[in-house]
């Protein structure tokens, strides 16, 4: 039935009944309802924070707050189902501003992180019999403050080749100021061909700015996940009603932010496109870079850099001189939807000669589609003048290309074409032809997935190939195949060590062992990543998963720590766990935590308040009976008991409660160090 509503009567004098209270698709439980013809009253515990617009008035009747529903809320009572269904109203609920700040949670350093990422693989041919080949690498790597060193190391030994080996590294510090300072060992020259041993400086300016305010509807409270560019901004808890974000960082390839909706009824999506193209630096910012030292045998020096002239146009070049040889490079770029364009000149190609080059490009994005158009000219090769034009066009679970290509010099033609099929269930069929020389090649290509955790791939050009892929667990996976006549079969399984083998029906068999371990607070831990930014995640619960960014990062230990490294500073990170995967005595207040590193080195994630570790509790009436089937009300929080009146409760200090079972119910203390607990005298 429909409820009309009028003129507030006295609530408590109106018959009670308990119903189960939804709010849009958000279940509330079971509350007592007061109501007549004209009016519906509500504990007003069903009612979440953000939601006080939907009450006209409040009335206390005994122990109990009941809340009268305002007249412009659509409520119905469902008698049969015995429901009361609230349609959510935004023009009831609140309007909110969030500042999206760029520093979420900036740990504060603790020291500096050593990470030596170790490597060994092996390789035989004809199991031993005409080839063995054994490579080790190591390349260590310390960060503490504005201060890193990286380096290499890399030896190996072959049955043909004998015994070598190489190294390199470098030393950096990071200036306030946007310069970063580094000496070189062997290190790869960035605008030359070569091994440097000498200096670098480079400077780069601040290229983020912020996305205009996007408004967000949340007709029920909502978690909003933030993405930029794939990357998480922020997550949010959002109460019932429209909050406007300020402040979300963008970069200079940003053309969207992307905000998911999470709540009762589900996920939906809000994009946000940023009205600027994407690709160009932001006017009146760029970067440069100077180098110099011994590189191949003789002197080098090197610069180069970037430079946003407007929204729409860049320009970037670098020029190098080694000994008598020299090379330059300028290029001028335009972005602006949906089209873009790009020129360039360079002159010598990486200090090893060469004469001078001119490509050009051209085309636009727009509707799935890609349009393109190129040209280049070489001087002294004639292989290097060509005109093409190219098209894509990407509408899933359908997918197109078609290419065509001119040398004008040598007077040939290629061309190739191609298409595919893909859903979402995983199985897929592509296929290609291309003509090149008068000679044409198809290619096809399918993908079947078998189950959930193993796939049958397929393919056919000069040859027909098939390979099966089992993945056992999320570390764990195996194939098996045949392509030119060839079998092989493969083993990887992925954690804080990483394990591959192969072998192949020509007797080739190789493997390899990789891994990092990890110097930080004074201890050496194993770690699977290799970078050296880390953070140090104190849980107190020891076998707890952890994910970062969604990507499983490895294990707490015994003392309820994991360390996680290859983190940078200033970025944003999310630390997550499954609460299905914690023991059954174990729950978390968040499953998920946002972070951003202070600096580099290692940071300390102090995460012990967010995991309560239950206990069974036995809980009893004044005379010893068993609570059997009870439930008990600790604040917020509800308790339900099995047959033997026991329940998993957390109990980090003496808590008072109530007990109810089958109309009786009994004042209760709970303490610490019991195993028990009575309800108390008098209650």
């Amino acid at each position: 039935m429909s409820v009309a509503h009028a003129q507030s009567a006295e609530p408590c004098a109106l018959p009670r009944e308990l119903l189960a209270v939804t709010v849009g698709a958000s279940s509330r439980g079971e509350h007592l309802v007061l109501r007549n013809d004209n009016d519906v009253w509500v504990e007003g515990e069903a009612l979440r924070d953000g939601e006080e617009g939907y009450a006209a008035e409040r009335a206390a009747c005994g122990t109990r707050v009941f809340v009268r529903l305002a007249p412009s809320l659509n409520a119905r009572v469902d008698d049969e189902e015995q429901v009361l269904r609230v349609t959510p109203t935004l023009a009831l609920l609140g309007r909110y501003e969030v500042q999206v700040e760029p520093a979420l949670r900036a740990l504060p350093g603790d020291g500096g992180v050593l990470v030596v990422p170790l490597s060994l693989k092996a390789y035989a041919q004809e199991f031993g019999g005409r080839d063995l080949q054994v490579a080790l690498s190591a390349r260590p790597r310390y960060e503490d403050g504005p201060f890193s060193l990286d380096a290499a190391v890399a030896g190996g030994w072959s049955g043909v080749r004998g015994f070598s080996g190489a190294a390199r590294g470098s030393v950096a510090y990071r200036a306030e100021n946007g310069w970063v300072f580094s000496a070189l060992l062997f290190e790869d020259a960035r605008y030359g061909r070569g091994a440097l041993t000498g200096a670098r400086a480079a400077w780069v300016t601040p290229l983020v700015k912020e996305a205009p305010p996007i408004q967000v509807e949340a007709p029920l409270e909502a978690t909003a996940v933030v993405t930029v560019g794939g990357r998480l901004v922020q997550q949010l808890r959002l109460k019932p009603g429209v909050t406007v974000l300020r402040g979300v960082p963008i970069n200079t390839t940003t053309t969207e932010v992307l905000v998911e909706v999470r709540d009762a009824s589900g996920t939906r999506e809000q994009r946000v496109s940023i009205p600027r193209p994407a690709g160009s630096p932001a006017s009146g910012t760029g970067r440069v870079t100077l180098e110099g030292g011994w590189a191949s045998g003789a002197w080098y020096a090197g610069v180069g850099g970037a430079y946003g002239l407007s929204p729409e146009w860049s320009v970037e070049g670098s020029a190098a001189l080694r000994g008598p040889a020299a090379a330059f490079r300028a290029r001028l770029n335009y972005a602006s939807t949906p089209w873009f364009a790009s020129g360039a000149l360079s002159v010598g190609d990486g200090l090893l000669g060469g004469g001078v080059t001119v490509r050009g490009e051209a085309g636009a994005r727009t509707s799935g589609w890609t349009w393109r158009a190129s040209g280049e000219w070489r001087s002294d090769d004639l292989t290097k003048r060509n005109v093409s034009l190219d098209a894509r066009w990407n509408s899933m679970p359908w997918q197109a290309s078609g290419a065509v290509t001119y040398n004008y010099a040598l007077d040939l033609w290629s061309a190739e074409v191609a298409g595919g099929y893909r859903v979402p269930s995983g199985w897929s069929v592509e296929g290609a032809v291309k003509f090149d020389v008068n000679v044409a090649k198809f290619t096809v290509r399918a993908s079947v997935p078998l189950t959930s955790q193993s796939s049958l791939d397929a393919v056919w050009s000069d040859g027909v190939g098939v390979t099966w892929t089992q993945a056992w667990d999320d570390a764990t996976r195996t194939q098996v195949g045949v392509a030119a006549g060839v079998l092989r079969a493969s083993l990887e399984r992925q954690g804080v060590v990483d394990v591959s083998a192969a072998l192949d029906s020509r007797g080739t068999l190789s493997g390899g062992v990789s891994g990092s371990v990890a110097r930080a607070g004074g201890q050496w831990r194993l770690t699977s990543s290799e970078g050296s930014g880390g953070v140090l995640v104190r849980t107190g619960v020891p076998n707890v998963p952890v994910r970062l960014n969604e990507v499983v990062r490895g294990s707490t230990d015994a003392s309820g720590e994991v360390l996680l490294t290859g983190l940078a500073a200033n970025v944003r990170y999310a630390l997550s766990v499954a609460p299905d995967a914690l023991p059954i005595n174990v729950s978390v207040v968040e499953d998920r935590v946002e972070f951003e590193l202070g600096g580099a080195g290692l940071h300390v994630l102090d995460w012990t308040a967010n995991f309560r570790v239950s206990r069974w509790v036995t809980l009893r009436w004044r005379d010893g009976r068993v609570a059997a089937g009870g439930r008990l009300v600790l604040g917020d929080e509800e308790v339900w008991l099995d047959e033997a009146g026991r329940g998993l409760v957390f109990v980090p200090e003496r808590r008072d409660g109530v007990l109810e079972v089958a109309g009786e119910r009994c004042a209760v203390r709970l303490d610490p160090e019991l195993a028990e607990a009575r309800c108390l005298d008098g209650s």
